[in-house]
Parts: C-alpha cells; structure tokens; sequence
C-alpha cells in the first residue's frame, strides 16, 4: 500500500515537514517535561487530596441511601400500608425513614405504577420520582443521578420492595449542590461544579460551589469534560487552573463533577512558555511548508524538464535534447543523459546499417532490397508516366562459386563475393540498386528508361570477364542473370522476385548468361514440382521397376554374371518417365536417400532370390552423392543384407567422380565402411569428371568403369585408345577390375579383349530388360558363347 504520494514536489515537502514536525514535538514533550518538574507545586497533591476527600463524600452518600432504601422497602408496615393505598400512612412512614438522613427525594411506587407518593425538597405529590422506573434494581438497591425538571441534579438510590411483576419501588435521593463544598475544607483554592448533558448533546453548568465560576466554554473545565466538547480546548492558550474530573453515577442523564484551582505564578509562565512555544512551531512550519515547497519546486522543475525530453526521446525524437544550464548535481545528470541519447542515436544508426547492409559487401541486403523494391512497385503503380513506370528486377547467382569454397575456403570466398560486389557497383551506371541476397546471390533494381537491361547484362558480363584472383590463385567466376519486368511479368515484388529467380535457373539449365523470365519456364517447374509430389507416392504402388543391364566378363577365370540395376518409372498416366526427368530432382530435395533405399532393398532381394535358385549374380546399384555423406548407409546395407542373407561380394556400389568430389573425406569414410562389409566399390563413368590418382589410392575401391564416350572414339580416335589402354593397364596395376561401358560394336569388343579388359556392357549385349528377360539371357552371357542382343 502506497504511504507516500507519487509526486516528488509533494513527497519532499510532506517529508521535510514531517522531520520539522517531529522535531519539534520532541522540544515540545521536552519543556513541558522540565516546566512541570520545575514549576511543580504542592497545589497538585492539593487538588488531589480534595478529589480523595469528594469520591469518598460520595461513595459515602451512595451507601447511606442505598441503606435507607432497603430499611423502608423492607417495612412490613409500609408495604400493608400501601397495598391498602394508606396514602396518609405511606407518607407518615417515609418521613420518619429519611429524618435522620436529610433526604431531599423520598418516594414511593407501587408494582402497578398506579399508587406513587414523592417528597421533593419537602413537597410532596401523587406522582413518581422520574429515576425510580428506570432503575433496575435486584437484591441491592441501584444507585442513578437524576435531574428534575427545574434543573437540579440528584444522586437517588432505588430499592424494590415484595409484589408481583417489578414490584414495589423505594426511592431515597439527595441533591447534588453546594453542600458537597464542605468535603473540599482542607483544599483552599479548590472550586467545584457540577455539569450534566442536555437532550441535545451539550453540557451546561448545574451548579457551583466555591467561588463563581466563569462559563462551560473555558479550556481549563472544557478540558475536563468527555471528548465530544474537548474540541473547546485551544491548546495554544496558557493554562491558568489545574483540574480534576469525578464521574457520577449514571442515572436519566450523564453527568460529572469538576474541580479546578488556579496554578501558581511560575507554572502560569511555563505554561505562558508552551503556548508561546506553540503558536511559534505553527508560525515555524508555515514558513518552513512555503519554503519547502519552494526548494522542492527548485529541484523538481529540471527534473520535469528531462523526464519531458525523455518522453519525448521514447516517442521516436531523436533530437530531443537533455542539455540544462545548471552546475550542480542535476545538471550532471542531465550531462549524462546527452551523452547516453547521443550514444543511443549513434548505436541506432549502426543497428540500422546492419539492418539493412550486407558487412561483407557494403552493397544491400535482403531486407533493404525488398523496401525498394516495394517501394519501386508502389510509385510504378501510381506513376502517371508510362515511360516511368518500367523497371525489372535482376537475379545473379555466381557459378562455380561452390567450388571456390570447398577448395580454397571460406575466407577466400568471402574475398570473392567482396570483389565481386565492388565489380558490379563500378560497371553499372549509377542509380541502380544492387544488393546481396545471401550466399552467392545478388539483386539489382534496374531503372532504366526504356525498360530494357541489354546494357546492364552486357556491363556485368565484362565485369566479370576477367579472372579474380585470391590467395595467389586466379579464379574464373561465371554468372546467371535472371530477369522480370515490370509490370509484364508481375505487378507485386514477390513476383517478380520468384521470376527473375525461374529465369535465372533457367539461364543456368541453358548455359546462358542472361535469360528473361518466360511463363513456359513456370510450367516446366510446375511439371517437375508435380512429378516428384507424385513420385514420393511412387514408392509404395508398382510404379518403379528394376531392368537389369547385363555385365560380360571377357575372361574365362571370372565367369560370374552381373548386370547393373537400373530404375524405370511406369506413370499411370504420364507412361515410362526418363530417368533424367526425375533423378536430378530427387537428389536436390534429398528423396533421393529413400529411392537408394528402395533400390537396395529390391536388389538385395532379387539376388538373394536368384542365389537360393543356383544362380549367383552380382548387381551394381548406384548411389548419388547425398547418400556418401549418410553415415547410416553402410548400416542400412549390411542391415538388408544380412535380412536376405546375401554374401556381399554379390553386391556392388557404383558412385561418380562428381558425386566423390562433393565432400572427398566423408566419402571416403563411407565407402571405406562400405568396403569393409565385403560390398564391392566401383567408379562409375571414370575418366568424365575430375579424374584424380589421389582418390584412387584413398578410396577403397574395387572396380573402374570406363566412361563410354572413350569407348566411342575407340578405333577412329588414337587419343582415345591410349586413354583406355592407360586406364586399363592403371587398373590392373593397382589389383582393380575394369569394366567399359557403352560397347556398341564387335571392333571395339575386340580391342577391349585385346587391351585386356575384364568386363563390358553395353548395346552390344543388350539394353537394360526385365527380370524375366535377364533370367532368358544368363546362359548366354558365358565368355564362350556372346549374345549380341537380347531386344
């Protein structure tokens, strides 16, 4: 819960004068303390010996007529006398009672109410005493002050006498007047009064004693008196009496007695000293509240003044200034705050740069260009020029740029990319945004008057002419352009954005350096998107075949039979997909590790099948360059091959250069894994890709197949044969079999057995057939006995 207000003004102000407050008090307890040890005088044991000898006046007076009250109320005479309504008796009876004590009330009630006899200061009448119904009396008598109508206050004691229902009431009661002055002989000076309470709630004077007394409203009896006229007291006025308070018995009213004597002359100038020491403190925290109020306005009217510019700084104000003309501690603060903001601006500016700034390149990033792009597309579309409404947007991908950084690095990549970059911005003409998007992507803005961007393209194509050089190599950096228009090819710069990057991939497909967005090209994506949605699907019907390409050995101590398994898709409604339409996109998105699952487990399968007839044929399954870095393949393989329990040696993978290139290391350590299960390893299309001596010798390999575009100049090309004859002979030194693929004639079957060749397949043999067809054809494919075809 909050003790404190939330301003700062106001909290000093209340605090400050709290402290003054408290200060003062505590001088105040102090010479009142010492002013009564000093000016105290033996008046107050005075006026405390008068209120002794009064509570026992009273006490006195309270026993007397409750004695008198039970002595009357228990006169078998008097109750007889009343029951035969004796009012004559009844009052005989009551004056000899009450002689001896002086009674000024005296009275009788019957049990019904309807016989009453009361003495009142020495009259008497049929009527009664208003206290003696209203008092409860039980076995003792109960003792109320009452007050009659003229005024007067008497102290009654009411007894209860045999009879049914209430019974019969005695009242005996004396005044309350000045003959109480007679207990206070001893005090001089003691001046007594007595107050009662009217029926509005005001006390008033019902008699003195002593000397007169001044009106109920002086402080020294107002003091006296409960806390709902205590109010009356000014405490700021020197007090002039000492005084004391009686409570009486409470009857029909409720009344006091009140005592006072007047002080001496050393007290009254203490007292005159609190009072003056008061009316000072109230004058003192006056001006010290002003004054407070004043210095607090001093310090939190600058305080005010930065919380403003800080208000201001939040709601986006860069230029709001915390600067005071102030010396002190304020204005240090406020130094401080300007040079935080001026740091918050400065550190801003930077995030803003790095927001929307490539560090490598200096040139735009991403979220830069698309801004302008969309910003480009909004005044294009409410532009009232048609000739300035035209702009395309230009993607660039860099080739080759992977290579850069699988041989050379990541640094001398980055180095690339930064050349590249300050290429581009020195070729182009001014007023084109050019950005990088990520990796080895750029964006350029063109704006150009005409909407053609033959220029730019031819610019960017001289720019990158020249080799860039980086770390001592010289590297040739190519690039594919795509480009869309504005508005021809989309009028929202997420279309043109995915254009210009169709066209681009299209340029790359093309080998082209430019090529401009063409709807055909989102066709040709959307049925390649489609096809291998449906492929996926593919999998699980009898969509997919094997055909099995034979592989003839052309020596007699290796008769064994084999053939490379291939895969073909027989569409439900497309027909047979060529293999080329659907491979590449496989292995982009990755799907292609379960299509290499799915043609191990049905390999495996059918040579386990063919071994358990008597036949033992050993299949080649090709796996792509995404499964030589799973390093769950060789488990998966020996998994499936101990599920069929097939010998590994029936079992051969066949991988790319290019697909070893891609990462060298962790394909060696796959195929070494691989090797180690007794699975034999081949090179596929050896001698097409970078063909390298060190991966031989690295790789756990077993077999090299010949590329068949050698195999094709075999005969008519001298170059080629000695590449095949070197190969060979390569192959046999290091303890590898060689195979030649593509064999299409009897002249280059018979060069190949005269270099020594230990295998070859090709259309000479037989393309690649079903199962049934390559079950047909096993006997033939002896050495001894070559069929040509199997078509």
């Amino acid at each position: 819960m909050r003790l404190l207000p939330r301003g700062i003004r106001l909290r000093m102000t209340l605090l400050l004068l709290a402290l003054l407050v408290a200060v003062q008090a505590g001088a105040f307890v102090v010479i009142s303390h010492l002013g009564t040890q000093v000016a105290g005088s033996p008046g107050d044991s005075q006026l405390d010996a008068a209120r002794d000898r009064l509570e026992r006046e009273l006490d006195g007076r309270e026993a007397s007529l409750s004695e008198a009250a039970a002595a009357i109320a228990s006169n078998a005479t008097l109750l007889a006398a009343a029951r035969a309504r004796n009012a004559r008796q009844v009052q005989g009876l009551l004056e000899s009672q009450t002689a001896r004590l002086a009674a000024d009330i005296v009275g009788f009630v019957s049990d019904d109410g309807r016989f009453a006899l009361t003495r009142a200061r020495g009259t008497w009448s049929r009527q009664a005493f208003p206290g003696s119904l209203s008092l409860s009396p039980g076995r003792r008598p109960a003792v109320g002050t009452f007050g009659d109508v003229q005024g007067r206050l008497y102290l009654v004691a009411v007894s209860r006498a045999g009879g049914k229902g209430p019974g019969h009431r005695v009242v005996v009661g004396q005044a309350i007047d000045e003959r109480l002055a007679a207990a206070l002989a001893g005090a001089p000076g003691v001046e007594l009064s007595v107050a009662k309470r009217s029926d509005d709630g005001k006390w008033q004077l019902a008699s003195r004693g002593g000397r007169p007394l001044p009106e109920i409203a002086n402080p020294s009896i107002a003091a006296m008196l409960p806390p709902e006229i205590s109010e009356l007291l000014d405490v700021f006025r020197p007090r002039t009496h000492r005084t004391a308070r009686i409570e009486l018995p409470t009857g029909d009213t409720e009344s006091a007695i009140l005592l006072r004597q007047p002080i001496g002359e050393l007290e009254s100038t203490v007292e005159l000293l609190r009072a003056t020491f008061g009316l000072v403190t109230a004058g003192g925290m006056l001006v010290f509240m002003l004054g407070s109020a004043v210095i607090a306005a001093s310090i939190t009217r600058p305080i005010r003044q930065l919380a403003a510019a800080a208000q201001r700084v939040r709601s986006g104000d860069a230029e709001a200034s915390f600067a005071l003309a102030r010396r002190d501690e304020i204005g240090d603060l406020a130094d401080s705050l300007e040079h935080m903001r001026r740091g918050m601006a400065a550190r801003e500016q930077e995030v803003s740069r790095l927001a929307y700034r490539c560090t490598l390149t200096g040139l735009d990033n991403r979220a830069s260009f698309a801004g302008k792009l969309e910003q480009a597309v909004h005044d294009a579309s409410h532009s009232h020029d048609p000739g300035g409404a035209r702009f395309a947007v230009m993607l660039m991908d860099l080739d080759r740029f992977k290579w850069v950084n699988d041989t050379l690095g990541h640094h001398c990549g980055d180095q690339v990319l930064a050349m590249v970059a300050d290429r581009l911005r020195d070729a182009l003409p001014q007023g084109q945004t050019i950005a990088r998007l990520g990796g080895d992507e750029f964006a350029i803005l063109a704006q150009t008057a005409d909407g053609r961007i033959d220029y730019l393209v031819s610019c960017i194509g001289r720019a990158l002419e020249s080799p860039i050089t980086v770390a001592g190599q010289k590297v040739d950096v190519g690039a594919s352009i795509g480009v869309a228009h504005f508005p021809e090819h989309g009028t929202a710069p997420s279309d043109l954005l995915r254009h210009a990057d169709v066209a681009m991939y299209a340029a790359k497909r093309q080998g082209v350096l430019c090529s401009v967005y063409d709807p055909a090209f989102d066709t040709n994506r959307e049925h390649h998107l489609s096809l291998l949605s449906e492929l996926r699907n593919a999998l699980d019907r009898p969509e997919l075949l094997l055909v099995f390409q034979p592989k003839v050995a052309l020596r007699p101590d290796r008769p064994t039979a084999g053939a490379e398994v291939l895969m073909r898709w027989e569409h439900p409604t497309r027909g047979l997909v060529a293999p080329d339409d659907f491979i590449p996109f496989a292995e982009k998105t990755g799907f292609i590790r379960e299509m290499t699952h799915w043609l191990l487990k049905r390999s495996i399968a059918q040579a386990a099948a063919w071994r358990k007839g008597g036949r033992e044929v050993e299949l080649s399954v090709n796996v792509s360059a995404r499964d030589l870095v799973d390093d769950l393949l060789p488990q998966r393989i020996a998994s499936l091959l101990a599920l069929e329990s097939l010998p590994p040696r029936l079992l051969c993978v066949e991988v790319t250069e290019s697909a070893l290139i891609e990462d060298p290391d962790r394909a060696a350590e796959t195929l070494r894994a691989v090797r180690q299960l007794g699975v034999q390893v081949a090179i596929d299309d050896y001698g097409s890709g970078f063909s390298s001596l060190s991966y031989l010798k690295r790789l756990a390999v077993t077999e090299l197949k010949i590329d068949k575009s050698f195999i094709a100049g075999m005969g008519t090309n001298s170059h080629d044969n000695a590449i095949v004859r070197s190969t060979i002979e390569l192959g046999h030194s290091l303890g590898l079999t060689v195979t030649a693929e593509g064999v299409e004639t009897e002249r280059q079957l018979a060069m190949l057995e005269e270099m020594g060749c230990d295998k070859v397949q090709g259309f000479l043999f037989s393309p690649g057939v079903t199962r049934e067809r390559f079950e047909e054809s096993l006997e033939n494919l002896r050495p001894a006995r070559r069929a040509r075809s199997l078509a």
